[in-house]
């Protein structure tokens, strides 16, 4: 939604005039509620004279609450003393006021995953490889708090940790605060009076427990404006239920508004959106439509395998970024596991980088005698025990090493050993050098050790290996061999700043954000939507999920699936989409 534009239209007008009782207000993707939610703020301040004390508007995230001030602020400074904030600070700042002398502390975030990592880090478990289970038993124990699903094994474990450590988590918080409102009068009517004028975004990621407490809070006169679009409530595991837009709009009689324009994506992607989330029948019925007009229809790829896939979006990420350096661009995953992965990818394109720079390290420090910044390189690869502090000359001889390692036996016996195999590989063409390198230094034994005996990075390590030999097959020579692996160091660097500025997150992540161009990979049976004999309600919140990374996309939007594997379900239902 463009900030600088002035006329509201007729949904978003009607949004912004209401005054008093309760409003519902359906807002599409792109449709510009943040500007209607700003501009009722100004307005109530401004016309209606309401002291901003007297406003409390609530988001989901503290990102969103200092940008709605930030953006309330430069159009009215009274802005500056309206109450923003999340359900959870909010919420923390009542209780603390009501019970000042109860001691209450909060457990951060990450004390809560480290918590949960050690307790399901067992045995030979890669942290990467359990990220969605301490994410599964988070979810569950949240549910479970707000008076859903079963009891989880680890959830005593969990509220032992608490007490003994007098901490409190978000779902407890939201309780104490329910409770106060609802058995003390005196406070309820306390804060009733404080807060006369409540805005809340993102609505439809509300539980039933925040809405219960939301109408403790409103008081009689039920002045509380709730944005948000059912088609992206997309957080049951923290209880959130779509359902509840329509349970607010009956039970508090609500006017509704729908904001049903799209001023974010090109026509095409907003159509081939619409189409799609048409399929689910838990929703309010909307006709989504967009501003901008024409552009790119949504673009769907079929691959051989997730290696091409891979490829392929490395290679499209890193010709966007050079043809159009001040766009963005953000590849979207359906689960943490795959954004792990995906991070590796592009964090440095790098894993096979660094390999080649060990390679050549090794191979200059064989051939050329030793410089220090390559002795430095691969020393300790596989560890060696050897210290950066005993290298005192910019070109390292292993005989003046040894001889400084006089007390420490075992050291120098390594360093004696390493002295006399380089010796020997100076000998070998480049194909002997490599596998000397690799098996009798034990180079590959490091690889293994550093990304374990399994999983994407360690097959990545090793194909990189694998075509390391079939370079120096082709270049006998090893002086040409690292001349080589140089140019293809340098090529590299120039392709690593390609794919810099790409960003990788989950679907959930992406909420709320927008992009210039949109990858969404491996829409495959069983990853999207995730799981398999699904419940219609499950299969309506995934389809919710995907319909929330599709609409992030502003201009362009590329889906992939590989044709090893059976596709999505949703794929049958974009071609349906005529897209």
């Amino acid at each position: 939604m463009d900030e600088n534009r002035i006329s509201p239209d007729e949904g978003q007008m009607r949004a912004i005039y209401h005054l008093n009782g309760p409003m519902l207000v359906l807002a599409g993707p792109g449709s510009g509620k943040t500007f209607v939610i700003t501009e009722r703020i100004v307005r109530l301040l401004r016309e209606h004279k309401i002291p901003p004390q007297e406003i409390l508007v609530i988001t989901f995230t503290k990102a969103a609450a200092l940008e709605m001030r930030r953006r309330a602020n430069i159009l009215d400074k009274r802005s500056a003393y309206v109450n923003f904030g999340t359900f959870h600070s909010v919420f923390y700042q009542m209780i603390k006021s009501s019970y000042p002398n109860r001691k209450l502390s909060l457990i951060p975030e990450k004390e809560r995953y480290g918590f949960f990592k050690a307790l399901l880090l067992k045995g030979d478990k890669r942290e990467d490889s359990i990220s969605d289970e301490i994410e599964e038993e988070i979810k569950k124990i949240s549910l479970y708090k707000n008076g859903e699903g079963k009891k989880p094994e680890i959830y005593d474990d969990y509220e032992q940790y608490l007490s003994e450590n007098d901490k409190i988590d978000f779902d407890d918080m939201l309780r104490l605060a329910h409770d106060l409102l609802k058995n003390d009068e005196e406070k309820r009517r306390y804060w009733q009076g404080r807060f006369k004028y409540i805005l809340i975004d993102e609505f439809q990621d509300s539980n039933p427990l925040q809405y219960d407490t939301l109408k403790l809070l409103i008081g009689e006169e039920k002045n509380i404006f709730a944005v948000g679009d059912d088609d992206q409530s997309i957080y049951s595991f923290r209880g959130a239920k779509p359902g509840l837009m329509k349970k607010f709009e009956d039970e508090l009689n609500a006017k509704k508004v729908v904001l049903n324009v799209n001023y974010r994506s090109g026509e095409n992607i907003v159509y081939a959106a619409d189409k799609f989330i048409k399929n689910n029948t838990d929703r309010y019925d909307k006709d989504i439509r967009a501003i901008r007009k024409g552009g790119y229809m949504p673009d769907i790829c079929f691959t051989r395998d997730r290696y091409e896939e891979e490829e392929l979006i490395k290679k499209q990420v890193g010709e966007f970024k050079k043809d159009h350096p001040d766009k963005t661009q953000a590849v979207l995953l359906r689960t943490n596991k795959e954004k792990i992965r995906y991070e590796q990818i592009f964090k440095n394109t790098n894993e096979d980088e660094e390999i080649i720079k060990d390679i050549l390290s090794y191979f200059r420090f064989i051939n050329d005698g030793g410089l220090r910044e390559d002795f430095l390189r691969i020393m300790n690869k596989p560890m060696r025990y050897i210290s950066k502090n005993l290298l005192l000359e910019e070109k390292v001889d292993l005989n003046i090493l040894i001889g400084r390692l006089k007390d420490k036996p075992w050291i120098k016996e390594r360093v004696r050993e390493l002295r006399d195999k380089c010796t020997f590989a100076g000998h070998l063409d480049s194909r002997g050098q490599l596998r000397y390198v690799l098996k009798v230094l034990k180079y590959e034994e490091y690889l293994t050790l550093e990304y374990g005996k399994s999983g994407q990075m360690y097959r990545r390590a090793m194909d990189t290996c694998q075509s390391l030999r079939g370079i120096a097959a082709a270049y006998p020579d090893p002086a040409l061999f690292s001349d080589h692996l140089k140019e293809k160091l340098d090529d590299k660097k120039d392709e690593g700043e390609l794919i810099n500025g790409v960003t990788v997150m989950t679907y959930h992540g992406s909420k709320g954000l927008e992009f210039d161009r949109v990858y969404l990979p491996e829409l495959e049976y069983g990853k999207v939507p995730h799981g398999r004999m699904l419940s219609s309600e499950a299969l309506e919140e995934e389809r919710r999920m995907f319909y929330v990374a599709m609409t992030r996309a502003k201009e362009s939007l590329f889906i992939y699936t590989g044709k090893d594997k059976s596709p999505s379900p949703f794929l049958g239902e974009l071609f349906s989409a005529k897209i």
